[in-house]
């Protein structure tokens, strides 16, 4: 146990390293989401983007772009400066590998979320005072969803690692895997809000049912492949 710890925190700290001698690639998301918030509210009109279900529907567009370039960036050799190659050498534990990346990738993608979200307020001429439980009650969707698109991505990192055409491979298997992660977090703000527009069809039970089991389900399936997945 203590020897997985020890891995987990190496790749984790290695990873932190990476990210710091990297800070570049942490503005430059921000900068694309910066252009997704300008762009959503001229290409809908100002009528439209008064609406609550639209405003919180573009928040969670620009939430999935920003969660797939951010995966699609950080499971690269350039952005690892081989130092997972190199780990994956040794007799490390695969699990721990992977859950650190999960883990990392999981508190990159709810860091850039924060930023976001206050743009967004901005750019949507939203209501400071009246998104303070709306605010709230995002905290744990946002983790939920920062947590899976983590684990989906990094089990699509795993299948495609080998792969001559993975920059093809990792959206085309990512988006699919991720649609209903993203239904679930705009239906769940949207209950938050007090609307039920895309939540009719399904209680927020059920939603809530999506958002805690595909962490759980591509972190086991993770773990049960690590070796097979991550294996040079």
């Amino acid at each position: 146990m203590e020897s997985w710890f020890n891995i987990f925190s190496l790749v984790f700290t290695v990873s932190v390293r990476s990210f710091w001698i990297k800070k570049s690639f942490w503005i430059g998301i921000i900068i694309f989401a910066l252009c997704l918030l300008i762009l959503f509210p001229f290409s809908l009109g100002t009528q439209v983007i008064k609406r609550p279900d639209v405003q919180i529907g573009c928040l969670w567009a620009i939430m999935e772009f920003v969660a797939a370039l951010c995966i699609s960036r950080m499971f690269t050799t350039e952005q690892e400066a081989n130092a997972l190659d190199i780990l994956l050498c040794s007799r490390s534990s695969r699990w721990a590998i992977l859950f650190a990346k999960i883990c990392f990738t999981a508190l990159l993608i709810f860091s850039l979320q924060i930023p976001i979200l206050f743009f967004w307020m901005f750019f949507f001429n939203v209501d400071f005072f009246s998104i303070t439980t709306f605010v709230l009650n995002l905290f744990f969707p946002s983790i939920f969803f920062s947590f899976g698109s983590a684990a989906i991505g990094a089990f699509v990192y795993g299948l495609t690692v080998r792969s001559l055409a993975k920059e093809i491979l990792q959206p085309i298997l990512f988006f699919p895997l991720q649609t209903a992660l993203l239904l679930a977090s705009v239906s769940i703000s949207l209950s938050a809000n007090s609307l039920d527009s895309l939540s009719s069809a399904f209680g927020q039970q059920a939603w809530w049912t999506i958002l805690v089991l595909y962490p759980v389900i591509f972190s086991t399936l993770g773990w049960i492949f690590s070796f097979m997945l991550l294996e040079e």
